[in-house]
C-alpha cells in the first residue's frame, strides 16, 4: 500500500476515512466528500486508521503522532514539499520501503532502526545538521542528503547495500573513506568545502564520483578504482592533474 501526501502544507492527518476525504478534496481530489471518502474505504479499508493528535502550537508545520500500527502494510510514503518541523517515530512501519520527506523544514529526524526493509530515504532539501544513526538499514540502497546543513557526516557503517548516496549541497569540511559501502556505484559530493579526500579504494563499484565546486587542492590515486566511469573534478583548486 502507498500513501502519497506530497505538495500540500499539511496540517494534521485524518482521524477517519470521512475526514480523510474532507482533506484529500481540499487537495485537489475529484467528487463529493462522500465520494472521495469512499474511495478511501475501498482503496485502504480497515488499515487506514489515523489518530489525530495535532499540537496546535505547530503552526500547521508539524506531522502529528500517528497510531502507524494501524499501516502495517505500508510500503511506500511520500511527505515531500510540505512544511514539516519534526516526525513522529515511525518504526511501527516495519514493510516500509520507500520513505519520502524531500523539501521539507526538518532540523532533525527520529532514529529509524525499525525499518529494516527501507530501500529508499530522501530527506533532502531539508535543514538537518545532523543525521541519526542508520546502521539498522540494512536494506537501504539509496540514500539522499542533499542541501542540508550537514558538516560532518558517519561512515555508514551497516549500508551494505547502498548503492547511491547524495551528498551535494551542505557543508562537509572532511569526509570519511566509507570502506564499508561495498556496493556503492554512485557518491555526490559536489558544492561542498571539501579540501581533501580519501582515496576510496573500498569502493570496488564505484561508477560515479562528483567532487567539483570544492576546495580540493590536490587529489589522492584514484587507480583502485577500476569500474569508475565518470569523475568531475572542476570548479577545484588543483595546480596539477595526478590522474
Amino acid at each position: 500500500m502507498d500513501l502519497q501526501l506530497f505538495d500540500n502544507a499539511i496540517m494534521y492527518l485524518a482521524s477517519n476515512e470521512v475526514e480523510l476525504g474532507l482533506v484529500l478534496l481540499q487537495n485537489g481530489a475529484v467528487g463529493t466528500p462522500e465520494e472521495v471518502a469512499a474511495e478511501v474505504e475501498k482503496r485502504f479499508g480497515e488499515t487506514l486508521r489515523f489518530v489525530n493528535r495535532y499540537a496546535k502550537e505547530s503552526g500547521g508545520k508539524k506531522l502529528p503522532e500517528i497510531e502507524w500500527w494501524g499501516l502495517m502494510g505500508l510500503q511506500t510514503l511520500h511527505l515531500s514539499n510540505n512544511q514539516l518541523t519534526s516526525i513522529p517515530d515511525l518504526s511501527g512501519l516495519a514493510n516500509l520501503q520507500w520513505l519520502n520527506l524531500y523539501n521539507n523544514h526538518l532540523t532533525s529526524i527520529p532514529a529509524l532502526a525499525g525499518l529494516s526493509k527501507l530501500q529508499t530515504l530522501d530527506l533532502g532539501n531539508n535543514q538537518l545538521t545532523s543525521i541519526p544513526d542508520l546502521s539498522g538499514l540494512a536494506n537501504l540502497q539509496r540514500l539522499h542528503l542533499y542541501n542540508n546543513h550537514l558538516t560532518s557526516i558517519p561512515d555508514f557503517t551497516g549500508l551494505a547495500n547502498l548503492q547511491t548516496l547524495s551528498l551535494y549541497n551542505n557543508q562537509l569540511t572532511s569526509i570519511p573513506d566509507f570502506t564499508g559501502l561495498a556496493k556503492l556505484q554512485r557518491l555526490n559530493l559536489y558544492n561542498n568545502h571539501l579540501t581533501s579526500i580519501p582515496d576510496f579504494t573500498g569502493l570496488a563499484k564505484l561508477q560515479r564520483l562528483d567532487l567539483y565546486n570544492n576546495h580540493l587542492t590536490s587529489i589522492p590515486d584514484f587507480t583502485g578504482l577500476a569500474k569508475l566511469q565518470r569523475l568531475n573534478l572542476y570548479n577545484n583548486h588543483l595546480t596539477t592533474s595526478q590522474l
